[in-house]
């Protein structure tokens, strides 16, 4: 898993040249779901995660499993409003934007998902 992820940020960071403009699926490349450290890092996670030997999971992943669906259809809203707020308004160096924007697009759409849930036949919306 580690090996993985060194992998996936590392080439980010070796195609990413500051201060040149590149096009989303040159720079996507290293992530690309085929690749040999997306397939490390999946595998290594999942194995990590079948170590666990609960019977039952804690109350707050099983809402986050039920609300995921939603979750990943509405990130790619989230995104690009945080984008605009921590590069645009707050100007973060790419360092520290990337996993703030992470959280905070993770966390608008838990928020808006959980939301939404409330609604009556919501889940044929958000899939919970």
């Amino acid at each position: 898993m580690t090996a993985g992820a060194a992998a996936t940020i590392l080439s980010f960071y070796v195609q990413a040249v500051p201060g040149v403009t590149h096009e989303t699926p040159v720079i996507e490349i290293g992530w690309a779901m085929c690749t040999i450290n997306c397939v490390a890092l999946t595998v290594g996670t999942f194995l990590l995660f079948t170590c666990i030997e609960r019977k039952r999971a804690p109350k707050v992943i099983t809402t986050m499993s039920k609300l995921s669906y939603g979750v990943y259809l509405m990130h790619i809203f989230w995104l690009g409003f945080w984008v605009g707020i921590f590069k645009g308004a707050l100007a973060l160096p790419t360092v520290a934007a990337i996993p703030a924007i992470a959280a905070a697009t993770f966390a608008s759409c838990f928020v808006t998902a959980k939301i939404v849930s409330l609604v009556p036949g919501s889940k044929w919306i958000i899939g919970e």
